[in-house]
């Protein structure tokens, strides 16, 4: 259906040309200024029922629905029918406390076009004080290719994991106070240590005194040089872990970062 705008709608505004007895809003302009065009991602303006006033271009084109069967339309039918419930929730709690803010921080946000496939996004809402009463103003930000690029990395986190948890050789990531972040399979195998034994405790457990020293001037001459404006490459040390029996095993230290 082409889409037609109205001579009553504000500039930028996107309105239904279908003709109605009783439209949702007869003159949105006299109602609000808000400019949704000038927003770079899809926006609505809703009723303080959560129901649709106007939207813009860009929501159009995200959603691809035609404008006649958004206005008037609950906020919630903008999402699969699983997910109406839990936005009733949001909604209600924002009509309490009406405040920008982010909609279901630390959720995943699911929307529906108009050909019912779904999309995740980042919904923002506002409350708009205009002369005929309280709106509500949502953002919606399509983050389709955000959420593709992580699980993209996930998965070559996973690949990379996995590759070295089956290598024989021992790799180890420390945090900033030196304790273990991340034991591969190898290293396990040979100290004879579970990985929860390891797991956040100080690689001073696995060291011998004189092989930490030896890593700490290893450093600190890393860093002076670094300091001095010299790239260094990854440096090699000769020394000494104690195994979970105690007994004492030399190995070639590769540090990197």
């Amino acid at each position: 259906m082409p889409r037609r705008m109205t001579n009553s709608a504000s500039p930028g505004q996107v309105r239904s040309g279908a003709a109605e007895a009783d439209p949702p809003v007869a003159n949105l302009s006299q109602q609000t200024s808000v400019p949704l065009d000038s927003l770079p991602d899809a926006a609505l303006l809703a009723d303080a029922e959560g129901r649709v006033i106007s939207v813009n271009r860009e929501f159009l084109k995200i959603f691809g629905k035609p404008i006649e069967s958004v206005v008037g339309l609950p906020i919630e039918h903008l999402m699969p029918e699983r997910f109406r419930s839990r936005h009733a929730r949001f909604a209600g709690r924002f009509a309490t406390e009406p405040k920008q803010r982010p909609m279901g921080a630390g959720l995943d946000l699911i929307a529906l076009r108009g050909d019912g496939a779904e999309f995740p996004v980042e919904i923002s809402l506002s409350p708009i004080d205009a002369p005929a009463g309280r709106m509500i103003l949502a953002v919606i930000k399509d983050i389709t290719m955000r959420r593709r690029v992580e699980i993209g990395l996930r998965e070559s986190e996973q690949q990379y994991r996995e590759l070295v948890e089956n290598s024989p050789d021992m790799v180890w990531q420390l945090d900033k106070d030196w304790r273990f972040e991340f034991v591969s399979g190898g290293m396990l195998r040979l100290l004879g240590y579970r990985r929860d034994e390891l797991l956040g405790r100080s690689v001073r457990a696995v060291l011998t005194p004189e092989s930490l020293e030896t890593i700490r001037q290893g450093v600190r001459a890393r860093e002076i040089l670094e300091n001095e404006g010299i790239v260094t490459d990854v440096k090699s040390y000769e020394i000494d872990l104690v195994r979970k029996n105690a007994n004492i095993v030399s190995v070639e230290l590769r540090k990197s970062a």
